[in-house]
């Protein structure tokens, strides 16, 4: 099959995947959100969860692939003596895969597959009737993204005063563990802006503010819903010797629902030998609030690659 053909059927693809995984999410008793929300950013231009305006030029895949171990994302608090009463979910190993294509111009698709590896905590247990055990391994939200660049060229950075602004639109839909939170009970819509810029070659800022529209539900005591979303970052490269070259990426996120309003701080260093890098980083809440972890460590891997042979002669460096 050739390169455009495979990106033709792409879309086809994730549609047939989505309408699979949405009927099958229904079977269980939820436990209504995703204890660790974290997201592999993918694309020519990344921080860690961030994602830069710039798209996937067409006829290349962008991949990347992540191994998050996150400690006391959920923890129940008495709300007048702070003790802790339950631990729903004490830690969280998830590794996410995430790829993006160039499907025209300046129009890029991605698809986001998050699954929790191991998982540890009370999860109901002590505080509802429901008192099976957490499950050790379940999947989490599909995530599918539409990206089109609205300002800045198609294809990344080009050093100096370079500025870049997208519009996204991200479509979620749990893969089977909103009972063990691990996932998001139903479909959930982000519209966001996004821009990038980079007023020095080594410098990259980022920033990005959404609207998630998500199901209202109630998970213990919290009333959930629509939040707003936003995130902001950098990265600084240190040095770069042929085709090895390292930076420092440092990022926040949150959001802010009616009743929560969880942020997280991380950071990392990056090492890249030609198209290919690799994030060793750390994290942590900001605040207490629910999906706010106490800590976070991660790993993350990204490349890229083209579909067809003459994009493919053209691979070495050009994502990264």
């Amino acid at each position: 099959m050739s390169g455009a053909a495979r990106v033709a059927l792409w879309p086809i693809l994730v549609q047939a995947l989505v309408l699979g995984v949405v009927g099958s999410a229904r079977a269980a008793p939820s436990t209504g959100l995703a204890a660790d929300r974290f997201a592999v950013g993918v694309g020519p231009s990344v921080l860690l969860g961030a994602e830069g305006a710039a798209t996937t030029p067409f006829g290349w895949m962008a991949w990347a692939t992540a191994l998050s171990y996150v400690s006391e994302p959920l923890r129940l608090q008495n709300r007048f003596s702070g003790e802790v009463v339950s631990r729903p979910v004490s830690h969280q190993l998830t590794l996410d895969l995430g790829l993006e294509a160039g499907l025209w111009k300046r129009i890029a698709l991605a698809v986001g597959v998050p699954v929790v590896v191991s998982a540890a905590g009370d999860r109901l247990r002590g505080v509802s009737d429901d008192d099976r055990p957490l499950a050790s391994a379940s999947g989490g939200d599909l995530r599918i993204r539409l990206k089109v660049l609205l300002a800045g060229a198609g294809e990344g950075r080009a050093g100096g005063v370079d500025l870049h602004l997208a519009l996204q639109l991200q479509l979620t839909a749990p893969l089977g563990g909103q009972s063990d939170f691990a996932a998001t009970d139903g479909v959930t819509v982000e519209p966001r802006l996004v821009f990038d810029l980079s007023p020095t070659p080594r410098l990259l800022l980022v920033g990005a503010v959404g609207v998630r529209f998500a199901p209202d539900r109630q998970v213990f005591a919290t009333q959930l819903g629509d939040e707003l979303t936003w995130l902001a970052g950098a990265t600084l490269g240190l040095f770069a010797r042929g085709q090895v070259h390292g930076a420092l990426v440092a990022e926040a996120a949150g959001a802010v629902g009616a009743t929560i309003h969880p942020a997280e701080a991380r950071a990392a260093f990056r090492l890249g030998l030609g198209a290919i890098s690799v994030d060793l980083g750390a994290g942590a809440g900001l605040n207490h609030e629910v999906t706010a972890p106490a800590w976070r460590l991660l790993l993350a891997v990204r490349g890229g690659f083209g579909l067809t042979a003459a994009k493919r002669q053209e691979s070495k460096g050009s994502l990264r």
